[in-house]
């Protein structure tokens, strides 16, 4: 037997030996546990640079598996109300997906990535939102999707933030033109938000091209977007170009 299996053996023996003690002892006083257990509870005012009400995050990955749970101040955010959020992600294909858009650095490996999220909100009446993504690319090439689906009352008093009973999504493809240097890509985004009562109807196309410079840290960003506001009393349909420089340290 190998010496791994044999420190399980032994270890596992320890183990039940202390537990056959324990138990043989609290038989012999006729200990309830039941009965002794007294539950307590401890309120930290903060824990270091966390204070009451910010928001906290728990993660793990397994193997393929990545999840996360988190919880934070709701939609009203004046209020006590909070919003948890669930999320479960799989790599399908290959590695991970990348931390950014796109496929700079992705290299020859095909990556294919799907997730689905559940958030609760309660300032609302009916916060309940589910998410689905999936994310894809191969050597040059790249694509993303996602889509929300909002309970009927999940609506807010705020103008264009009526979101109850919608169900938006945006695809977003991509292509690198020239390999670590240029990259062109093509967004769509449906609010599909007609039926609500102010009766807006808001797409939005976008197309843009990346320079890198040095990856995503340093790049130049040129965007065409043609925006479809019909029936929005706070924005109007036409197109635009905007040029942007990011930089990061």
């Amino acid at each position: 037997m190998k010496k791994s299996s044999m420190d399980l053996v032994v270890g596992a023996s320890i183990l039940l030996a202390l537990f056959i003690l324990i138990a043989g002892v609290l038989w012999l006083k006729e200990v309830s546990i039941t009965r002794r257990m007294v539950s307590y509870t401890v309120l930290f005012p903060n824990i270091g640079a966390l204070q009451g009400g910010d928001g906290v995050m728990v993660n793990g990955d397994h193997g393929r598996f990545h999840w996360a749970l988190a919880s934070q101040n709701g939609a009203l955010i004046n209020d006590s109300s909070q919003r948890v959020t669930g999320s479960v992600r799989v790599n399908l294909i290959g590695q991970r997906e990348l931390p950014w858009e796109g496929a700079y650095r992705a290299g020859d490996q095909t990556r294919l990535t799907a997730g689905i999220a559940v958030s609760d909100d309660d300032s609302v009446s009916e916060g309940l939102a589910w998410n689905a993504d999936l994310y894809l690319i191969h050597q040059r090439f790249s694509f993303a999707a996602e889509i929300v689906d909002y309970e009927e009352g999940y609506s807010l008093d705020v103008p264009l933030e009526q979101r109850g009973d919608t169900t938006p999504w945006s695809a977003t493809p991509s292509s690198l033109l020239v390999p670590e240097t240029y990259e062109v890509a093509l967004r769509y985004d449906d609010f599909d938000d007609r039926s609500q009562p102010l009766d807006y109807d808001r797409k939005l196309w976008t197309v843009g091209l990346n320079r890198y410079i040095r990856g995503h840290e340093l790049k130049w960003q040129l965007n065409y977007q043609y925006a479809d506001f019909s029936g929005s009393e706070d924005g109007d349909s036409g197109s635009r170009i905007a040029l942007g420089l990011t930089a990061s340290f």
